[in-house]
């Protein structure tokens, strides 16, 4: 008997009744998940919106750009009427007031999204009327704005599996990467610096956060007494860990205050940077790998043993040299270092100092004598530090000079008014005649005048435009300018006790400088000087020693030779201005790299 099988079994039926439950189900929740997934989608998307539109604000905020809205112009953070100028509302008070926002919705977006809103803490309500005036496209709600911390609230706020969020930073972060995150969190950086191509650079890394947030910005400041809360340079927003801020060749010296910040609410601790200081150490090295041997002899030039042979000698031109000794010099000579003294701010070229002072091949200080160390003291002690200018990265050397050392300790020599009220006070002019029996004297300044000593009728001086020495003969006359002074880096005053308004004894600065125990260690300045007195005018040279900077007599109107002083050479080496410095530390155990 033939079977029919064309029939569907009762088995069949129910298994096919399930799978089209199963496939209905599935369809449903799909677009369950589609119309959440959408809803999500178009609030994250107004927000970012928004986000953006207030980042914009932000910077004209914060440099006082100007924005009209509606007719109205909005600049920075406001303008106050002056004479011809009308006052201008801030940037941050764009929007409406929140009293004409739902009170309800701004309760709840209060309590939803953690934030204070309120006027006083500076937000405005912006509804679609401010939104449409900004030309905001792609945005449907309303929203409560804070432009000075960049916060954007929805008034609506979004609810997503049973939690409703108000802020980009509410979202979980697999829904969106967090831009702007909670306040909670440890925020710290680091920060190291360097010379690239004579461009300073201090680098901000390692920027740590225990919050979801991927975005910053780093504002940074000079540091500078009285400077203003505003002051700041905010960067635009950057990604990551790392940002570089430029620093120009007028502050490398300078220090920088810096913070990383998120907004107005996520803000470090501020830290003190610089790339480098005054007494920092470089790795230079004036040998080159030990390549180069150069010496250098100051010749002894015209020698003069007394008064007697001094005013004798008619000669027009002394013969080039210290007027004391043939004395040599030689690179291999160890320096124990060198030092940052400075940075020209013409020519980009960072200034180093060697640690110690330079002694000849026979460990001896450098003596400079009469009449040709005054003439010639300066040309010698460039000649013997040139020798220490042909290292990797240097432009040549030269000696260190009391301006250099002016313009670390802020000693103006034109208003500290050295000698005061006396005939040798700075910048005072002498007047002094040749008579029959004597030399008289007229000052400029304290209206001083008499006769010239007491025995001496002679009167020796350097004429600087002929570059010789003469005798002031019978009737004739020479007018001669004091630009002598001594000082205490502290006080800038000559007595070391007292208030300190240039450096600290205890800073760095005085440490490189002036912190010198014997006169091991004391060293010339390339700087001639003239003081007038009422008995014969002083010719010499300045030089740093026992704790100041003092000028040394090296030769008298009257022939006179001051006893023969003996200091030590400081070079200072010029790095030429596309080096590169970066690792160590900056100390004598771990100095700069030069690259």
């Amino acid at each position: 008997m033939k079977k029919n099988n064309a029939g569907i079994t009762l088995i069949s039926l129910v298994i096919t009744i399930i799978v089209l439950l199963i496939l209905a189900s599935i369809g449903v929740n799909s677009g369950i998940d589609t119309i959440k997934s959408s809803g999500m989608t178009k609030f994250t998307t107004e927000m970012k919106i928004m986000q953006l539109k207030v980042n914009e604000l932000y910077d004209s905020y914060t440099n006082n750009k100007s924005i009209t809205v509606d007719g109205t112009e909005y600049t920075g953070k406001g303008q106050e009427s002056t004479e011809g100028v009308e006052a201008k509302p801030g940037i941050q008070t764009i929007g409406k007031d929140l009293s004409s926002a739902p009170q309800d919705k701004l309760s709840e977006a209060s309590s939803g999204s953690g934030f204070d809103i309120t006027d006083e803490n500076g937000y405005r309500y912006y509804d679609q009327d401010i939104i449409k005036a900004l030309e905001i496209d792609g945005v449907d709600g309303g929203f409560f704005i804070n432009v000075a911390n960049r916060k954007v609230i929805s008034v609506e706020g979004y609810e997503y599996e049973g939690q409703k969020y108000y802020t980009l930073e509410q979202l979980p972060n697999g829904l969106y990467n967090v831009e702007y995150n909670k306040v909670d969190g440890n925020l710290s950086f680091e920060t190291t610096s360097e010379v690239k191509n004579g461009q300073g650079k201090i680098h901000i890394v390692n920027i740590s956060y225990d919050q979801y947030v991927n975005k910053w910005q780093v504002r940074y400041r000079l540091k500078e007494e009285g400077q203003e809360e505003n002051a700041w340079t905010t960067t635009e927003d950057f990604t990551g860990n790392e940002f570089t801020i430029d620093v120009p060749i007028e502050n490398l010296l300078k220090e920088y205050e810096i913070q990383v910040i998120h907004g107005d609410e996520i803000v470090s601790e501020i830290k003190v940077a610089h790339v480098l200081q005054v007494g920092d150490y470089i790795n230079y090295d004036p040998t080159n790998g030990g390549t180069i041997t150069t010496t250098y002899t100051s010749p002894q030039g015209t020698y003069h043993t007394d008064q007697a042979t001094a005013i004798a000698d008619t000669s027009e031109n002394m013969v080039e040299g210290n007027g004391y000794a043939d004395q040599t010099f030689s690179v291999n000579v160890n320096t124990n270092g060198w030092r940052v003294l400075g940075v020209d701010e013409e020519t980009g070229e960072i200034l180093l100092i060697s640690t110690d002072v330079v002694k000849t091949t026979e460990d001896e200080l450098f003596y400079i004598r009469g009449q040709t160390g005054y003439e010639w003291g300066v040309k010698e002690l460039n000649d013997i530090c040139a020798i220490y200018g042909q290292g990797k990265g240097a432009n040549g050397a030269r000696s260190i000079t009391v301006e250099d050392i002016n313009k670390i300790t802020g000693y103006n020599p034109e208003t500290a008014q050295c000698y005061d009220g006396e005939i040798h006070e700075y910048g005072n002019e002498v007047t002094y005649t040749k008579n029959a029996s004597n030399i008289s004297y007229q000052d400029t300044l304290n209206n001083k005048s008499g006769t010239y000593g007491t025995s001496d009728t002679i009167f020796r001086y350097y004429k600087e435009d002929k570059k010789i020495w003469e005798t002031l003969t019978e009737g004739n006359k020479q007018k001669f300018k004091s630009i002598s002074y001594y000082y205490y880096p502290n006080t800038l005053a000559t007595n070391s006790s007292g208030d300190t308004v240039g450096i600290a004894t205890d800073s760095i600065e005085y440490e490189m400088l002036f912190e010198r125990t014997t006169n091991e260690q004391y060293y010339w300045l390339a700087s001639q000087y003239v003081r007038t007195l009422s008995g014969y005018i002083y010719f010499g040279l300045y030089g740093a020693y026992n704790g100041c900077v003092d000028d040394h007599n090296l030769f008298y109107s009257n022939g006179g030779i001051s006893v023969t002083p003996s200091y030590g050479v400081r070079p200072i080496v010029s790095l030429n201005s596309a080096i590169n410095i970066a690792g160590g530390a900056g100390t004598s155990d771990s100095p700069y790299e030069l690259k």
